[in-house]
């Protein structure tokens, strides 16, 4: 890599999986090495955080057209990719994922011809050994690597399989997967620990983007196994289409999980009486609502005073109630945001935890506003939860932390 600073594109899955989340963190190491780094994705990637100097998100728009069955996701990358490169000159486009990232890069690439910029594809695994397998995506998928300046692999295992599935003769390099062991290491403050699990008991840990290949359904399975025998908590972190199977099957073997259908229900004192039945005999610590739309009662509140959080998409205590992101668009504000909130019986009033700010843009719809601020929500309310783990108290409309 030469010495002068580059300008960098990233392309990746925005999730919780392995391969957004490698994409994420080299991004920001580049960007605090003093390379400029554009990640253009269809949402903010969960690693995504803060602000992070010399870090631009643009993000991808799908565009509905009545001809189409499916949105050509694909082409609106394309498309998006070549506006980046010609806007701000970047040098490179490193891709995450053969399909579709390293074929809308190589789209990009001819659209701003005769501007030169590099193509680089990181295979993660899946992409080679199941996306790519499929008849209908195997030739495409042989093209996009064959037509890469440069294609990493994050182990021999996939290098070697990449060219043994696809006859790919040209270099791979093997980059393993890394770790900053500064950040990611065992805590001297157990504090935090203690929000899931008893001095005495084992901590486990499945995080994913719960897809079928992350078998989170044997994870489940182990750790009821494990369980049998050792006194251990299970925690699940992530979002993905196997959550709900994954949560069902954890039901059905024992492990704590509940769900209450309001609509079963003769009335809401019915409802509530039920969970809050429910969460007494769990004696939790804290109750996280998170898209709970239903108010809750003054009972239910004074149940858990002070231990009941919530989260709105707005800079409280602005735009309170729904539609939040449509109220700030339309009121013609230029900073909106999300807040994290203690519950009282108030509509979005109670004492605030944490806040982060987005700014609205000249021409934003309620829906891109949504999208960048659900971006930062997920990171607001992890580190809200973070600080009420240390200890605090509250003090009128105040919440003070140890």
């Amino acid at each position: 890599m030469t010495d002068a600073p580059l300008k960098i594109g990233i392309t990746c899955y925005p999730t919780a999986g392995g391969s957004g989340i490698v994409a994420t963190e080299l991004g920001k190491e580049l960007a605090r090495r003093g390379h400029s780094v554009h990640f253009i994705t269809h949402a903010v990637p969960v690693r995504l955080r803060e602000f992070e100097e010399r870090i631009a998100f643009h993000p991808v728009e799908a565009e509905n057209y009545p001809l189409f069955n499916h949105q050509p996701y694909a082409l609106n990358l394309a498309a998006k990719m070549s506006e980046v490169i010609e806007r701000e000159s970047l040098d490179i486009m490193h891709v995450h994922y053969a399909l579709p990232h390293a074929v809308s890069a190589y789209l990009a690439r001819e659209i701003v011809r005769p501007r030169s910029v590099k193509v680089v594809t990181t295979l993660h695994g899946t992409d080679i050994t199941l996306v790519g397998l499929q008849p209908s995506f195997f030739s495409v998928t042989k093209f996009s690597i064959e037509q890469s300046d440069g294609v990493t692999a994050v182990s021999d295992w996939l290098r070697d399989q990449t060219r043994s599935i696809f006859n790919v003769t040209s270099p791979i390099e093997v980059i393993h997967n890394f770790v900053d062991p500064e950040r990611f290491r065992p805590a001297a403050d157990q504090r935090r620990r203690r929000c899931y699990a008893e001095p005495d008991e084992l901590v486990f840990m499945h995080a994913s983007n719960f897809r079928a290949v992350k078998n989170a359904h044997r994870v489940v399975e182990v750790f009821h196994a494990v369980a049998a025998q050792v006194g251990a908590r299970l925690l699940m972190v992530g979002e993905g289409p196997d959550v709900a199977p994954a949560r069902e099957l954890a039901r059905e073997l024992g492990i704590a999980a509940f769900a209450f259908d309001h609509k079963r229900y003769s009335n809401r004192a019915a409802h509530e009486a039920e969970v809050i039945a429910t969460l007494e005999n769990h004696a939790p610590d804290f109750v996280i609502l998170a898209g709970y739309m239903r108010l809750l009662s003054s009972d239910f509140v004074a149940r858990f005073r002070h231990r009941i959080t919530n989260i709105h998409p707005s800079l409280l205590p602005s735009f309170p109630g729904v539609d939040a992101q449509r109220q700030a668009v339309e009121y013609g504000v230029k900073m909106a945001g999300c807040t994290v909130h203690l519950v009282d019986e108030s509509l979005d009033g109670g004492p605030i935890i944490a806040q982060r700010a987005v700014p609205v843009l000249d021409g934003d719809t309620p829906e891109e506003l949504a999208s960048r601020i659900l971006g930062k929500e997920h990171g607001a309310y992890v580190e809200a939860l973070r600080k009420l783990c240390g200890g605090y108290r509250v003090e009128g409309r105040r919440v003070i932390f140890d």
